[in-house]
């Protein structure tokens, strides 16, 4: 998937890019531009996106890790070494100062398809099979482990709570 965190839209792509923003999914992205929706904010007012809220700083996941990429000398500095296949940060949001990065270390889980049968289709005609992603009990849900960064140490801090399924 890339994702363009100004629009929150996400494309599917057949190439695998490391270097790509991987920060939410498609389904996520809806899921929060309808909450933002719902309390009335506006897309350019939430500060989910890679840009930091005084635009000095540019988050974005590479090679499973969170990096951070300076605005005046275009460096990159890598917050995160603990990110892997399988385990990697994304759902990122800045503290409104600047300072602070939240991030979510994210170990996927199995999203397994399940089968419907549109059995009187729109205009008619035979029915249709159809599939969608849908978690069953007993599979592995999502979890999610919370990660503060402070951008000016740099400095990573894992807060003493249980990661947390979706």
């Amino acid at each position: 998937w890339k994702c363009d965190l100004t629009t929150l839209e996400c494309v599917k792509t057949d190439v695998k890019d490391s270097a790509a923003p991987a920060v939410e999914t498609a389904e996520d992205a809806k899921v929060a531009a309808g909450r933002r929706q719902e309390r009335g904010q506006r897309e350019d007012s939430d500060h989910s996106s890679g840009r930091s809220p005084d635009g000095k700083w540019t988050a974005f996941v590479k090679d499973h890790n969170l990096f951070i990429k300076s605005r005046d000398d275009q460096k990159e500095v890598q917050l995160s070494a603990d990110g892997k296949e399988g385990l990697a940060y994304g759902r990122l949001s800045w503290a409104p100062d600047s300072r602070t990065l939240v991030a979510f270390l994210i170990e996927s889980g199995e999203r397994k398809e399940v089968y419907l049968i549109q059995s009187s289709p729109p205009g008619g005609g035979r029915a249709k099979l159809q599939t969608r992603p849908y978690a069953l009990p007993g599979d592995k849900f999502t979890t999610y482990e919370l990660n503060l960064f402070d951008v000016t140490g740099p400095k990573q801090t894992k807060p003493d709570v249980d990661r947390f399924e979706h």
